[in-house]
C-alpha cells in the first residue's frame, strides 16, 4: 500500500489569493466584488512539468459585514492530479476606533484526486489510475488595519483520508504579517512574513514589494532553503459607467470609484534541494475588483 501526503499548494504571488489559505481574508477589502486567477508552472528537465492554477468570486455583502467566495484550485505534480471547488463564509466585525476590522471565516472544499503510476516504475499498488474524492474543513482569524494585517489560519482541518491507497490530507497552519509604509509622497513599500507549516516541516517567507504611486509594483521574496522570486506588475483604474437607476436608455455616469485591474508576474529560481533539476517557476495573476 503506497501512502501520500498531499501539501497545501504554493503560490509565489500568495497576497493574490490568499482567502485560498484563509478563508476570514474573503471580501475582506473595500469592493464589492473581486475576480482572481493565479497560473504557475516549472520547467523540469524531465519534461513533467508541474502545473498550478486557482481561479476565485468573492462578493462582499455589506449590510450584514460578510463575505462570501466560490473557487477553483488545479494542481498537477508527478503523478498526482488534485481538483478542488471551495466555498468560503467570513464575518467582518468592524473595528471603527482603529478604522479597521476583525473576521473570522470558515470554509469547506471538494477534492478530486487521481494517482497515474507511469509505467517503468515498480509500484506497490496496481498500474491502473486510483481516484477518490474527499471534503476538507478549514478556519481562519484575520485583523487589518489601514496599514496593518495579521492572518492565521488552519486548512485540511479534518485531516481527510482514502483508504485505498492511504492518501491524506495533513493539517496545514498558516501565519501572514504584513504593514504598509510610505516613503514618499509617490512610493510605497510592504514587507510581508509568511509561514507555512504542517507540523512536520516549516516555510518562512519574506516579501519586499515596491509600489509607485499604486500603478506599478516591484518586489523580491527570500523563501527559506528555498528559492528567490522577484516580481513585476501593475494597476490600471477603469472608470466604468453606473446602470441608470429607473432602465432608461441613459447610459448612466461615471461611477466614483473606479474598478482595478492588476496584472502580475513573478519568476522564482530555486536554491534549495530541487535547483539541480530545473524547477525555476514562471507565475502570472489577474485581478480584477468592482466596486
Amino acid at each position: 500500500m503506497l501512502s501520500i501526503a498531499q501539501q497545501e499548494p504554493q503560490f509565489t504571488q500568495f497576497w493574490n489569493n490568499y482567502s485560498i489559505y484563509n478563508p476570514a481574508h474573503t471580501a475582506s477589502g473595500v469592493e464589492t466584488i473581486s475576480f482572481a486567477s493565479n497560473y504557475r508552472t516549472r520547467f523540469v528537465d524531465n519534461g513533467t512539468n508541474p502545473q498550478l492554477g486557482s481561479a476565485n468570486y468573492e462578493h462582499s455583502l455589506k449590510k450584514i459585514n460578510s463575505g462570501v467566495g466560490l473557487g477553483y484550485v488545479l494542481n498537477e505534480i508527478g503523478l498526482l492530479n488534485s481538483n478542488k471547488i471551495y466555498l468560503n463564509y467570513a464575518y467582518h466585525l468592524p473595528l471603527p476606533k482603529i478604522n479597521g476590522s476583525l473576521s473570522v471565516g470558515i470554509s469547506t472544499d471538494y477534492q478530486s484526486l487521481k494517482f497515474t503510476p507511469t509505467t517503468g516504475w515498480d509500484w506497490p499498488i496496481s498500474s491502473n489510475p486510483i481516484s477518490g474524492n474527499v471534503f476538507n474543513v478549514n478556519f481562519g482569524l484575520l485583523f487589518i488595519t489601514e496599514k496593518l494585517k495579521l492572518g492565521i489560519s488552519l486548512t485540511q482541518m479534518n485531516e481527510a483520508v482514502i483508504d485505498k491507497v492511504s492518501f491524506s490530507n495533513p493539517r496545514h497552519l498558516f501565519a501572514l504579517a504584513s504593514y504598509k509604509f510610505q516613503l514618499t509622497g509617490k512610493i510605497g513599500y510592504t514587507p510581508t512574513g509568511y509561514l507555512k507549516t504542517n507540523f512536520g516541516a516549516q516555510i518562512f517567507e519574506l516579501n519586499n514589494m515596491f509600489d509607485y504611486k499604486k500603478k506599478l509594483f516591484v518586489g523580491v521574496t527570500y523563501r527559506h532553503r528555498d528559492a528567490i522570486t522577484f516580481q513585476l506588475g501593475c494597476q490600471l483604474k477603469l472608470y466604468t459607467k453606473s446602470s441608470h437607476p429607473n432602465g432608461s436608455s441613459n447610459r448612466g455616469t461615471l461611477k466614483r470609484s473606479p474598478d482595478v485591474f492588476k496584472i502580475m508576474y513573478s519568476y522564482d529560481i530555486l536554491t534549495g534541494p530541487l535547483s539541480s533539476y530545473g524547477f525555476n517557476a514562471h507565475e502570472i495573476s489577474l485581478i480584477y475588483k468592482i466596486w
